[in-house]
């Protein structure tokens, strides 16, 4: 009944007949089976917090299960499913950074099953905080609350620069943004040569922008 159900993609029945059987079921083995079945249902289906929180009891309840390696890197992929837009709820992604670090901490010496997933997991969800902690950035500076810019900024670089090493060049552009709008040129000089010097390769339009309308400022000054 339950192949039948998956074949039809009705993984809510699916889930209704697992549960069923393990609540009717006096064979431990055949109950640990379905537990993990149901799980993956409750996956496909998209309930991915239910899912994730069965993977997780499946994983504490057998530690000891071949299967429980498994069990634990698919609740961390369906909290990555769960990942909202840079300008909602960052728990998520919190939450996946969390448990995929626990996760790889936890491996014995020897063991990568899963561990370039998880990694790539980690990666995109602290990529999106990143993203959101952006926004909370330009709101600051955006609104003049520079000291609270000032404040985010070094946060921003104290948190992400370790794990997102390719940021590096949106730093210093985000610091030429926050002289500019303080109207500091000796700063904005200091990290426009900064910028060119450590990536060379790297074009930025804000700082490309922000020059011409300096020499166009300059002209209309000099004319």
């Amino acid at each position: 009944r339950s192949l039948e159900y998956e074949k039809a993609g009705r993984w809510d029945l699916v889930v209704k007949f697992l549960d069923r059987i393990i609540k009717l079921s006096n064979d431990q083995l055949e109950i640990r089976n379905m537990r993990l079945q149901m799980a993956d249902a409750l996956y496909e289906w998209q309930e991915y917090d239910r899912a994730s929180r069965l993977y997780v009891y499946f994983a504490e309840l057998y530690p000891g299960s071949k299967q429980s390696e498994y069990a634990s890197y698919k609740s961390i992929l369906s909290l990555s499913k769960m990942i909202l837009e840079a300008d909602r709820d960052t728990s998520a992604a919190r939450a996946v950074a969390r448990e995929g670090r626990d996760f790889l901490r936890r491996k014995a010496a020897g063991n990568t099953a899963y561990n370039t997933e998880v990694e790539d997991l980690i990666h995109a969800a602290i990529k999106r905080i990143y993203e959101s902690e952006l926004l909370t950035f330009y709101f600051y500076l955006n609104s003049g609350h520079y000291t609270s810019a000032v404040g985010r900024l070094e946060f921003i670089k104290k948190e992400f620069v370790a794990d997102l090493p390719d940021i590096g060049p949106e730093i210093i552009v985000l610091e030429f943004e926050l002289a500019a709008a303080r109207d500091d040129k000796e700063l904005q000089q200091k990290k426009k040569k900064e910028l060119k010097i450590k990536y060379p390769a790297y074009t930025s339009t804000v700082v490309e922008k922000q020059e011409k309308k300096s020499k166009k400022k300059d002209h209309v000054r000099t004319f």
